[in-house]
């Protein structure tokens, strides 16, 4: 059966009689054959299933008392626990249930429909190569480019239009342009990278060096294969193919290079496994014994690690788990019941006024709607207050002698055009931008003319109570 690949699908005590075995037998006809020894009373037949092409290769069927469990070297490196349990006396046989335990994320797999994964990608910039005014990248161009884009007539985006901005919608369509326009400066003028490579959430063992050798030990293993080397092959030709194997040299991604023969006994080095360079070298007809011993080796120690990680990733969950439950029982609750943390987004509101259907879809009146339906829901609602009716609160609202109103009469005041041109000078460098994608130094660069335009914004911001969306 090993020579023509036959795998046993299915072998099993089954709760079928001899009539129900024939109707399934025929349900499955077309592709598989029934082998199976059949009672009259549910619980006696054994049986397995085979693919129909490999029928050819069975020679005979004979009825057997399943006292033995047989499984491959993989299915036994990823058992961690097993034992004998008694059985249920509800149940009537004369078998005793196996308990095994496998780490189950090396043998199956959850099988998900096909989706397109999106490789995110972002732009990293190096402001130290930025000059004031010669050289590649220099500020000269950075804003020049930024003033002809803002002069275009498509745009045409001066302080004064800026100031006259009267809606939200008109305040993100503006600073649309003008974030389009300082990105697109700053791709050319300031020295940039695009880095595509993704978030990945790192796994100590997966991620690990052990895991990395014990699939190159893998590759070596189906290389072999796939070249028809074969090791126990003395003739003259066969060794020649053993030493070319063996001497095949491949370049690693950190662009080092190394033979096949090196990388094993690196392999073995670095994980203190006895070799003798000399054997693995003059002896090449046992390369391929120490390739595979080494990798059973590898990942008996790779399974060992994998379960002492799952064991301390349970005991710290377990262990957060009852922290939560003592300082900070919400998350434990959350946690408990899987609760998921949803957003609810308002963009449109619906509402009767006056025997009059009117549907708001503006972003500021669906806010205002908003905020008055949530005022109204409970019944009550706001109105004038007489101070009066209410002498316990008359103290709170009595201006305190102690505090200086002076300090309040410019709060509302604009920030001059110096005093934010100082303030944006002070900021920290090497901070991530956030989602506009405009990071300080891109601010900082801005000469006279641009930072009079980002300081219209900011007075425009302060007036409408708002910032835009991005």
């Amino acid at each position: 059966m090993e020579n023509n690949n036959i795998d046993i699908l299915g072998l099993a005590e089954t709760s079928l009689n001899a009539n129900t075995s024939k109707i399934f037998a025929k349900s499955i006809s077309d592709c598989y054959v029934l082998y199976s020894s059949e009672g009259e009373k549910k619980g006696l037949g054994v049986g397995f299933l085979i693919k129909k092409e490999y029928d050819k290769y069975v020679q005979s069927f004979q009825h057997f008392n399943n006292h033995y469990i047989w499984v491959n070297a993989d299915t036994l490196i990823s058992t961690f626990d097993s034992k004998i349990l008694d059985v249920n006396p509800s149940i009537k046989t004369d078998h005793h249930i196996i308990y095994i335990e496998l780490l189950y994320e090396e043998l199956f797999y959850t099988k998900t429909d096909p989706k397109l994964r999106k490789n995110p990608s972002r732009t990293i910039y190096s402001y130290k190569n930025m000059k004031a005014e010669e050289g590649e990248w220099n500020r000269k161009n950075y804003n020049k480019d930024i003033t002809d884009a803002l002069e275009n007539t498509s745009i045409k985006l001066t302080p004064n239009q800026i100031r006259d901005i009267q809606s939200i919608a008109e305040l993100n369509q503006r600073w649309n342009q003008f974030q389009n326009v300082i990105l697109n400066s700053a791709k050319k003028n300031i020295k940039n990278r695009l880095s595509k490579k993704p978030a990945k959430r790192h796994h100590s063992v997966r991620d690990s060096q052990l895991h990395h050798d014990i699939t190159t030990l893998k590759g070596m293993i189906t290389k072999s294969k796939n070249t028809n080397v074969d090791f126990d092959d003395r003739s003259a030709n066969g060794i020649k193919k053993i030493i070319e194997f063996t001497t095949r040299k491949h370049t690693h991604h950190d662009g080092s290079i190394n033979d096949n023969r090196t990388e094993l006994s690196t392999i073995m080095s670095r994980h203190n496994i006895a070799y003798t360079n000399n054997n693995i070298r003059n002896k090449t007809s046992n390369f391929l014994h120490k390739l595979q011993s080494t990798l059973a080796t590898l990942e008996a120690k790779f399974y060992h690690e994998y379960y002492e990680y799952h064991k301390w990733l349970i005991e710290s969950f377990v262990d957060e788990r009852n922290d939560n439950y003592k300082n900070d029982k919400k998350k434990m609750i959350n946690s408990i019941t899987e609760k998921h943390i949803k957003s609810i987004t308002i963009n449109k509101v619906y509402c009767n006024d006056n025997d009059e259907d009117i549907l708001y879809t503006d972003v500021q009146d669906v806010q205002e709607q908003t905020n008055l339906h949530f005022q109204r829901v409970a019944g009550a609602i706001n109105t004038e207050k007489n101070m009066n009716d209410h002498p316990d609160w008359i103290r709170q609202y009595t201006p305190q002698d102690h505090i200086n109103d002076i300090i309040y009469t410019d709060l509302l005041n604009y920030p001059t055009l110096e005093d934010w041109i100082e303030t944006i000078n002070n900021l920290p460098n090497d901070k991530a931008s956030g989602p506009s994608g405009i990071s300080y130094e891109m601010l900082k660069y801005f000469n006279i003319i641009n930072q009079s335009i980002f300081h219209a914004f900011i007075c425009v911001c302060i007036d409408l109570g708002t910032i835009p969306d991005a």
